[in-house]
């Protein structure tokens, strides 16, 4: 699969391979597995702040840590087929050179925050592992890894595919913030957006192997649009 230069037969191979290895029965119950995992997001996303023990958690943690038990559950359910849920390694030296570029111009970007002592330069690198690991768990494993197979084993490829840019878009609406400014219009886009997305992402899973590289993309984006006053 990784071989080939067309788009188009990369993502007919790999559509054929996973037919080979997913059931009927398994897409199926992915409806079920997603519409739990909206159902506990939508709770977790309402939160605002969670108070444990004295300490708060911002809202993207118990959000991390629902998709992170999540993945833990579903990989003990398909241990003898990890590579069905996303679960892949390939092309590690893309993804890494990635990661080094992306910390890199990242860090000269917020430099003048990190030497004015605005931007401790332990919460910058934490802030990068918590970013990957965010977009890694709530995203590129739910949408690319478990969804985007299994809808397309029910579907086909490009029905399949247009089916998860579409929740993966919807679920885009659902953070804080995004009801004030919903209009059928921003609907729209926001399907739009996240059906692009969809074939972005899982061209780049596919022909690397991995879902490394789409999340470090999304963490970059973010440390890049980071305010000192946000950090």
């Amino acid at each position: 699969m990784k071989g080939s230069k067309n788009p188009l037969k990369l993502f007919r191979s790999y559509y054929l391979y996973m037919n080979q290895n997913l059931t009927k029965k398994e897409s199926v119950f992915s409806i079920f597995v997603f519409l739990l995992y909206c159902f506990i997001m939508s709770f977790v996303n309402n939160l605002g702040e969670i108070n444990v023990l004295g300490i708060s958690f911002s809202r993207p943690i118990p959000a991390l840590c629902c998709s992170i038990l999540l993945f833990l559950l579903l990989c003990f359910g398909k241990r003898k087929k990890l590579f069905t849920i996303g679960v892949t390694t390939g092309d590690k030296k893309s993804a890494l050179v990635l990661l080094v570029i992306m910390l890199t111009a990242a860090f000269l970007v917020n430099i003048q925050y990190i030497l004015a002592g605005k931007v401790p330069l332990i919460a910058f690198f934490s802030n990068a592992i918590f970013y990957f690991l965010l977009f890694f768990f709530t995203e590129e494993f739910i949408f690319r890894g478990y969804l985007w197979p299994r809808f397309m084993k029910m579907l086909g490829l490009h029905a399949g595919t247009i089916l998860c840019g579409s929740l993966y878009g919807l679920m885009m609406l659902t953070n804080p913030g995004n009801y004030e400014t919903l209009s059928f219009l921003t609907i729209v886009n926001t399907l739009f957006a996240g059906i692009i997305l969809q074939y972005i992402f899982s061209f780049l899973y596919i022909k690397l192997g991995n879902l490394y590289f789409s999340a470090i993309l999304h963490a970059g984006f973010y440390l890049f649009s980071l305010s000192a006053i946000e950090w």
